[in-house]
C-alpha cells in the first residue's frame, strides 16, 4: 500500500518528473525548427508620381529550418521569394517579376559559448541532475518504506506494551483487594492500602498513556496512507523471537564493517554527482563572469 497509494510517494515522483521535465527543455533548444511565413497585399492606389511604380499585388513567402548545436553555433538555411506586379505609365507594365533567394546563416557566441563550452556544461549539469533526482527517488522510496515499517513496528511495541500492562493492572486490582481485605479483618494496615491504590492508579494511567501513543501512531500512519482512514487497525502476523534475530543479524553486519558500508546506501552516489554538479556549475558561472565581448 505504501508503495503504490501514499501520498508521499507520489510528491517524490513528481519531484523526478519535473527535473526530467527541464531536462527535456533545454535538450529542447537543440532541435531543428521549422519555420514558415506568407504574405499577400494588393491595392487599388494609384501613383503620386508618374514614374514611381505602385506594386500590386505583392506576394511573399518564407520558408526555412534552423537548428542550435551543442558546439556553440546556430545555423539557418532559408528560401524566400518574392512576386510582384505593377503598371506605370512611363516605365511600362510588370508582370509576376520574382526574386528568389537562398540564405545560409551562421552564427556563434565567440567569448561565452565558444566551442560549445557553456551548452556543452549546461547539457551535462541537466544530465546529471536527472541522473541525481533518480537515485534520490529511489532513496526517499526506501525511507518512506522504512517510516511505515517503524510506525508498524511501533504498534507492534505499543501492543505488547499494552497488553503487559492490562495484565499489570489485573494484579495490582487483586493486590488492593486482598490489602483491603486484610483491612477489613485487621491484619492490615491503611498504609497498604493507600500504596496498593496508588500503584493500580498508576497502572491506569501507563494504560491510558499507552492508548494515547497508539492513537497518535494510528494518526501518523493514515496521514501516510490515506487509504487506511476509517478502517479499524489491528497489528498481527509478528513473530517477536525471529525478529530480534534478524535484529542481532542486522546489527553485525554493520558493526563488523571496518568502514562505512557504503554497498549499503546510495547516498555516496549522491554525493558525487552533487561535487560534478557543482564542478559545471562553476564553468558555467565562470563563462557569464568573465569579460563579455
Amino acid at each position: 500500500m505504501a508503495q503504490n497509494s501514499s501520498p508521499e510517494l507520489s510528491k517524490i515522483q513528481a519531484q523526478l518528473l519535473s527535473s526530467v521535465t527541464q531536462g527535456h527543455a533545454l535538450n529542447e533548444k537543440y532541435g531543428p525548427e521549422l519555420y514558415g511565413r506568407g504574405s499577400y497585399a494588393e491595392t487599388q492606389e494609384r501613383p503620386i508620381i508618374a514614374f514611381l511604380p505602385v506594386f500590386s499585388p505583392l506576394k511573399q513567402a518564407q520558408l526555412g529550418v534552423r537548428q542550435k548545436f551543442k558546439k556553440g553555433f546556430e545555423a539557418q538555411l532559408q528560401v524566400s521569394t518574392d512576386q510582384r506586379s505593377a503598371n506605370s505609365a512611363v516605365s511600362g507594365k510588370y508582370r509576376d517579376v520574382t526574386t528568389n533567394i537562398l540564405s545560409l546563416t551562421v552564427q556563434m557566441d565567440l567569448w561565452k559559448d565558444l566551442f560549445g563550452a557553456l551548452s556543452e556544461a549546461e547539457l551535462n549539469q541537466s544530465a546529471v541532475a536527472v541522473k541525481q533526482a533518480k537515485i534520490e527517488e529511489d532513496i526517499s522510496k526506501k525511507a518512506l518504506l522504512i517510516t511505515v515499517r517503524r510506525l508498524f513496528w511501533n504498534l507492534v511495541a505499543n501492543s505488547e506494551q499494552t497488553r503487559i500492562a492490562a495484565r499489570l493492572e489485573e494484579d495490582a486490582k487483586k493486590q488492593l483487594a486482598d490489602s483491603r481485605r486484610r483491612l477489613s479483618k485487621s491484619i492490615g494496615d491503611t498504609g497498604d492500602v493507600a500504596r496498593y491504590e496508588a500503584q493500580l492508579a498508576q497502572r491506569r494511567g501507563q494504560l491510558l498513556l499507552l492508548s494515547y501513543q497508539k492513537e497518535s501512531l494510528l494518526k501518523t500512519l493514515k496521514t501516510l496512507l490515506p487509504d487506511l482512514g476509517g478502517k479499524e487497525i489491528t497489528v498481527k502476523g509478528y513473530d517477536i523471537d525471529q525478529t530480534i534475530k534478524a535484529v542481532f543479524t542486522c546489527a553485525q553486519v554493520i558493526t563488523g564493517a571496518p568502514k562505512v558500508p557504503w554497498t549499503f546506501t546510495r547516498y555516496d552516489e549522491v554525493l558525487e554527482l552533487l561535487k560534478e554538479q557543482k564542478s559545471l556549475q562553476r564553468n558555467i558561472n565562470k563563462r557569464y563572469s568573465d569579460v563579455d565581448l
